[in-house]
């Protein structure tokens, strides 16, 4: 469903100039700039990175929302207050405006909050020196995203239930790494299953196997693989036994992901006990090509070079050959 923007406002919040600048009145929103910010709700709203989260009952703003009747101003103005005094007291997170609004999304109201990391770019500068006109390439530090970016920091609270998705990074606030948009300045916490969780830990395997390895090493057949012998075990799944067989000889990758577990909030000491529908359905590994035929392959012989060959072809796509077929 499309997005629709009901109204917005922003607010700067650059460290630099010792105090944010809040704005007073609503945006003015044409169509152009309409296109610009729904594009990136959009794409941060349907993110992976989003956390599903609940607030907390020690929360104040879910109660300070409605107490204002969702009135945009004096709301989005506390929390960039906020914002802004914890970015104040520690410089590692990005200066940057903030955009809040009220939109429509798969047909609920949210309050929404985008955070648009400055970025710096050349362009050129034109003035007068002298009765003559000079012109210069400058840097322009304070650029905003891309149309259609995904943002680094959001968070979008459903206005009918004290829910919230939110986006975000992890910085060291006042000596601590910390998830601070949820901690700090929401207040909620994140709620997965045991299977939700396993499924984000395949993923992120997957993604960490992309940047540290090649197609030729076949990573993420050993991460189903691994997974699966775990499985078999019949014990619950302990993250930090996969981070270290998933990447038993690259201390770099193991490391990067256990950081991408924590920023989904995902431990390495968490215990998992999955259902055995779960591990039936993983005990078989679909391999699709492009024009629709699909294969799935037991994973006790996904590795089996004796049962079926991954075979890298030089420009680029991957064979499979099946052996000892019986007709």
């Amino acid at each position: 469903m499309p997005v629709t923007i009901k109204s917005a406002i922003i607010h700067i919040l650059d460290t630099s100039a010792g105090l944010p600048v809040l704005s007073d009145r609503l945006m003015l929103i044409e169509k152009e700039i309409e296109d610009y910010i729904s594009g990136i709700i959009d794409k941060s709203f349907h993110s992976d990175d989003v956390k599903e989260c609940m607030f907390k009952a020690e929360s104040t703003l879910w109660e300070q929302c409605q107490n204002a009747s969702w009135n945009l101003i004096p709301i989005s103005q506390s929390i960039a207050e906020n914002m802004f005094s914890i970015m104040r007291r520690n410089a590692e997170i990005p200066v940057a405006d903030v955009v809040m609004g009220i939109s429509q999304m798969d047909g609920n109201d949210y309050l929404f909050m985008l955070k648009f990391d400055y970025r710096s770019a050349f362009t050129h500068f034109a003035g007068v020196k002298n009765d003559n006109k000079e012109i210069n390439i400058i840097r322009y530090r304070t650029l905003l995203p891309a149309q259609a970016a995904k943002v680094p920091e959001g968070f979008f609270i459903n206005m009918q239930t004290p829910s919230v998705k939110v986006i975000e990074r992890q910085f060291t606030v006042d000596g601590i790494k910390d998830f601070y948009l949820s901690t700090q300045i929401l207040a909620c916490t994140e709620n997965k299953t045991p299977r939700q969780k396993a499924t984000k830990i395949l993923k992120v395997a997957e993604k960490v196997a992309e940047l540290y390895y090649a197609k030729e090493d076949e990573m993420n057949t050993h991460i189903s693989s691994t997974m699966f012998d775990e499985l078999q075990q019949e014990q619950p799944l302990v993250v930090e036994n996969l981070g270290q067989k998933f990447f038993a000889k690259n201390p770099a990758a193991r490391e990067e992901f256990f950081e991408r577990l924590a920023a989904v909030d995902i431990g390495k000491d968490e215990i998992l006990a999955l259902s055995e529908k779960f591990q039936k359905k993983f005990g078989k590994q679909a391999i699709k090509t492009s024009s629709g035929v699909e294969i799935k392959i037991p994973t006790q012989v996904y590795s089996n070079v004796d049962e079926i060959e991954f075979i890298n072809n030089p420009d680029g796509t991957v064979s499979l050959l099946i052996k000892n077929i019986k007709i």
